[in-house]
């Protein structure tokens, strides 16, 4: 068939297959059917037309080109434009540029400000100096309190005041004035002359009349009033009342009421009869001076009354003491006769003991006629015996059982086995640690060697 030469009519529908058609085929749009079912539409042209007429497009399948803004939702965030964004926005970058606005938190102020003459970045709090601070008040009420103790002026103070530092103040002019200490060492060192108490109606001045240089530091007690006077040398001055002064202790000056072991007047103070004890008087105070020559018989010593310490050394005879009157109970455990430590005249410390380790520092010698004399053991042909060691640390058993930790000389008996035979019989071991190292007893053994001349050792079986 001759090219051309095929038109649709000669062409049965439905017969030209996908296989038929060249792939760089141009089929133009126009010859193409609209429905397409479920075929894809692949095209290198644009697609044009009604829009609102596409569905179900996947802008995942997009690959290149642009959508326009204008195409996006609105929910859509820009790069550029104003927009109102709702809901929490989480960056995990750095926001770079300009930000307006209040921020939620922030470390530091981007710029630190002065407070008072302090810098504060808002970092950590900051400590503002008092003297910084301009525009103070310069009143206590300026600053609203209105119950302080000033300096100045004249105030009524409720409550009691404790003062731990002196009150220094001017002399004092009226009864209600307070006395200073040299107002009162003044008064004390001209001499305070006490005058007779003003009976009741009388006054101070009718009994003993105006006060001037010549009565100053008169002082009295007027019973009208109850308070006491004392003359200034210009005028009587209350220095408080009876009532008010406190009665004299060890530590506080007061008044002192002549009562119980007190006895006589204001101006002429006793002390009564037998009022002295020996509860009265402190311990270790009386000493020899203060006693009279036979001041102190039996009837003035109480029971037990009289110790080693206040009796003078050596100076009780025989004469001083009664028949039978001491016994073990009056003898304290600490008490040392005199030349308690000598036996024979000489000093116990020159004696061995034998119930502790004791020192030899001169030889012990046997005399000729006591050549049976000597140290002895305790006999016993099961046991060892201590015969001399190099240190008190290195001593046979106690016991007898072995030679303990001795480095030194024992004796022992075939009968005890520490070391087996070793010598035979009854035999004089010398030991190290108390492992036997040689013997000499019915024959003579070593754990060792013997050394010497061979030559002059004879007998040996």
């Amino acid at each position: 068939m001759a090219n051309n030469s095929v038109a649709s009519a000669e062409i049965v529908n439905g017969t030209i297959a996908d296989i038929d058609v060249s792939a760089t085929a141009a089929i133009a749009g126009t010859k193409i059917s609209p429905d397409f079912g479920s075929q894809n539409i692949v095209t290198t042209g644009t697609v044009s037309g009604v829009g609102s007429g596409l569905t179900g497009l996947n802008a995942s399948n997009l690959s290149t080109g642009t959508v326009p803004d204008a195409r996006l939702s609105g929910n859509v965030v820009l790069t550029s434009g104003n927009q109102t964004i709702a809901g929490t926005k989480t960056f995990s970058s750095t926001i770079a540029g300009s930000v307006s606005g209040n921020a939620g938190t922030a470390t530091t102020l981007q710029t630190a400000r002065t407070i008072a003459g302090v810098s504060f970045n808002g970092s950590a709090n900051i400590a503002i100096p008092f003297a910084n601070i301009a525009s103070k008040p310069t009143t206590i009420s300026g600053y609203g309190i209105t119950d302080a103790v000033t300096t100045a002026g004249n105030q009524t103070i409720g409550g009691v005041k404790t003062f731990s530092s002196p009150i220094i103040g001017s002399e004092p002019t009226l009864s209600t004035h307070l006395a200073t200490k040299n107002y009162v060492d003044t008064l004390v060192t001209q001499g305070v002359t006490w005058k007779g108490p003003v009976e009741s109606g009388n006054t101070i001045v009718g009994t003993w009349g105006a006060c001037d240089a010549g009565k100053q530091s008169w002082t009295t007690y007027n019973k009208n009033d109850d308070i006491i006077y004392i003359c200034d040398g210009a005028n009587w001055l209350s220095i408080g009342s009876s009532a008010s002064i406190p009665y004299a202790t060890t530590t506080t000056p007061g008044k002192v009421q002549l009562a119980g072991d007190i006895g006589g007047t204001w101006n002429n103070v006793t002390i009564n009869a037998n009022a002295i004890n020996s509860a009265k008087i402190a311990d270790n105070t009386i000493t020899a001076s203060d006693i009279a020559a036979n001041a102190i018989g039996n009837s003035e010593l109480a029971s037990n009354a009289v110790q080693s310490v206040n009796i003078v050394d050596g100076t009780i005879t025989g004469a001083d003491i009664l028949n039978n009157t001491i016994d073990e109970t009056e003898i304290s455990d600490s008490f040392v006769a005199r030349d308690s430590n000598l036996l024979d005249g000489v000093n116990s410390t020159q004696f061995l003991r034998s119930d502790v380790d004791d020192s030899l520092t001169a030889a012990i010698v046997v005399p000729t006629g006591n050549r049976d004399e000597g140290m002895f053991g305790t006999y016993a042909s099961t046991l060892t015996q201590h015969i001399w060691s190099m240190g008190t640390a290195y001593r046979n058993s106690a016991a007898g059982t072995d030679f303990g930790n001795l480095y030194g000389l024992a004796y022992k008996h075939t009968n005890n086995p520490t070391g087996g035979t070793m010598a035979g019989g009854h035999q004089m071991v010398w030991a190290q640690n108390g492992n036997p190292t040689s013997a000499m007893g019915t024959n003579i053994w070593t754990s060792g060697q013997f050394i010497g001349n061979g030559a002059s050792i004879t007998n040996i079986a």
